[in-house]
């Protein structure tokens, strides 16, 4: 009855034994007979646990290993026989495998094999599902020579340190002693989207290996700064020096940032020395598996459109060409992403982005230049905001025609009238406006409204011709996107984007008040 947790404190469970050996110089021999109960992983309540017997004798310089594991109710049965090549002495005291002297054995495993995965393998990453496996073993521990087959049907895989989560997996494996071939592998992130794909992996220290992956939707990112689904082909190949490579060309379906606005006005930001901490951590987050080798990076990402960035008074609609190069530890990013719609909201005022608007991208905030321009139409004078600058020090300027000073601008834009004829509560607004600029941060005064009504843009404001207007666009496919607008003394007006391919988009546009009504096509062809 000595607990699990004696020997690994991460699982929970009993086991008796008996173990008995004998010997004198270098002659050692024995026997252990061990009894597993209800052993599981601690904290996971209600999962099935494994119960069965574990033999093994040591003999004439081999381990001999038989055991028969099972969860009790059927649903997963699991054999092993293994014979190990030792070294073993009695005195001195010494019972070692020899990781390059032949072995056999064979396995196999059938049923629920989450309770088997999580007692041998566990740690990050969890594994589920039916399983129907049997492989026989020869070579070396170093390097074994497996043959057999291995199936997984409905399984659930999650990496708890990439945040990879997949259901419905079906994965289809042949081992031929020198590789592993998977002829099927599917996987679906829950929200629709699916990764397939199938490769040789090579189990040879000097081979090469190559597995193919096609997404189609399947969700790359899902946290709180940002999700992004993507489609297209991408390969993971391991030359004969162990390097490894990640290769692609993916297709951005539709992304969701959440704005990361730099420090509000009127906050001082604050230097800060660390005590008493371990020498050589360089930094207050530590990489993330920091042993495991880096992996070259050679992925392009393109989205002609659907790539939001809302928050903070921004509403804006961007398309994508980047490069990622590097490798995990050190990612380059390179590229651009241009605007395609949208507007920012300052100090409830909406200016519309100018579509010649574009970021150039990077890895880190401080590499990222921005190069964007907001109007807005007044009767009496047009507002232009221009932000440029990196995204980590933004700079933003108001400008106007004519020209004036920023203050009268924007009591021009916030009251319709000139700054000295404001009252002493419009003086403060205008004041906490001009502050607000200055800091680089916004009002983002639709964002609940947006996210109730399950749109993609939504904007309110002053029409082309005056009167207050609402805009709502929504993407009803992957390539059109409808956008209507009501109020304003124009009345009405609808618009439709259909991107009919990559490089050709009609854009059709219908305004019109008082029974009357005029119809606008667009055709745009990318050469």
């Amino acid at each position: 009855s000595v607990a699990l947790g004696f020997l690994e404190p991460d699982f929970t469970g009993q086991f008796d034994a008996n173990l008995a050996v004998q010997g004198e110089g270098p002659k050692l021999a024995g026997k252990l007979r061990a009894k597993l109960s209800n052993a599981g992983e601690r904290g996971a309540k209600g999962q099935p646990t494994l119960s069965g017997d574990v033999d093994a004798e040591l003999a004439a310089g081999a381990l001999t290993v038989d055991a028969q594991l099972g969860d009790g109710q059927g649903g997963l049965t699991s054999k092993a026989h293994l014979v190990l090549p030792a070294q073993t002495s009695a005195a001195p005291f010494r019972i070692a495998l020899v990781r390059t002297a032949p072995m056999q054995g064979e396995l196999s495993a059938d049923g629920e094999i989450k309770p088997l995965w999580d007692l041998l393998l566990g740690g990050d990453r969890s594994l589920g599902g039916v399983a129907h496996a049997h492989v026989v073993l020869a070579g070396s521990l170093a390097d074994p020579r497996p043959q057999g087959q291995a199936a997984i049907q409905g399984g659930e895989f999650s990496d708890s340190e990439t945040g990879l989560k997949l259901r419905g997996v079906t994965l289809a494996a042949s081992l031929d002693r020198d590789a592993i071939d998977v002829s099927q592998f599917s996987g679906q992130d829950g929200g629709g989207g699916e990764v397939n794909g199938s490769g040789r992996i090579s189990l040879e220290r000097a081979g090469a290996s190559s597995f193919k992956l096609d997404l189609k939707g399947f969700r790359l990112i899902d946290n709180d700064v940002a999700t992004a689904a993507a489609s297209g082909e991408a390969t993971i190949s391991r030359a004969a020096d162990g390097s490894v490579k990640l290769t692609g060309a993916l297709s951005i379906d539709r992304a969701d940032v959440a704005a990361n606005p730099p420090t509000p006005s009127g906050v001082t930001m604050m230097d800060v020395v660390e005590i008493n901490r371990p020498p050589g951590t360089g930094g207050h987050l530590q990489a993330v598996n920091a042993h495991a080798p880096a992996v070259a990076l050679d992925v392009t990402l393109k989205a002609p459109g659907r790539v939001f960035i809302k928050g903070r008074g921004l509403n804006v609609e961007l398309a994508l060409d980047a490069h990622v190069t590097g490798d995990t530890a050190s990612p380059v990013l390179s590229g651009t992403a241009k605007v395609v719609r949208g507007d920012y909201d300052f100090a409830g005022k909406r200016f519309l982005f100018d579509t010649r608007g574009v970021v150039r991208l990077a890895a880190t905030p401080d590499q990222i230049f921005l190069d964007l321009t907001a109007t807005r139409e007044d009767p009496s004078l047009t507002a232009v905001i221009r932000i440029e600058g990196t995204a980590a020090k933004p700079k933003i300027t108001l400008t106007s025609t004519p020209v004036l000073p920023s203050d009268e601008v924007l009591s021009q834009v916030l009251f319709g009238t000139s700054a000295s004829q404001l009252g002493a509560g419009d003086a403060a607004e205008l004041a906490s406006a001009v502050s607000t600029l200055a800091g680089g941060s916004g009002f983002d005064v639709l964002g609940n409204l947006k996210s109730f009504a399950h749109l993609d843009r939504l904007a309110m404001g002053a029409g082309e011709q005056g009167g207050f207007a609402v805009s709502g666009g929504k993407y009803v496919t992957d390539s059109v996107y409808l956008e209507l607008t009501g109020g304003g003394r124009q009345g009405p007006s609808g618009e439709v984007d259909w991107r009919v391919r990559k490089d050709l988009s009609i854009i059709s546009r219908i305004a019109g008040s008082g029974g009357d009504s005029q119809v606008e096509v667009q055709w745009h062809k990318d050469f």
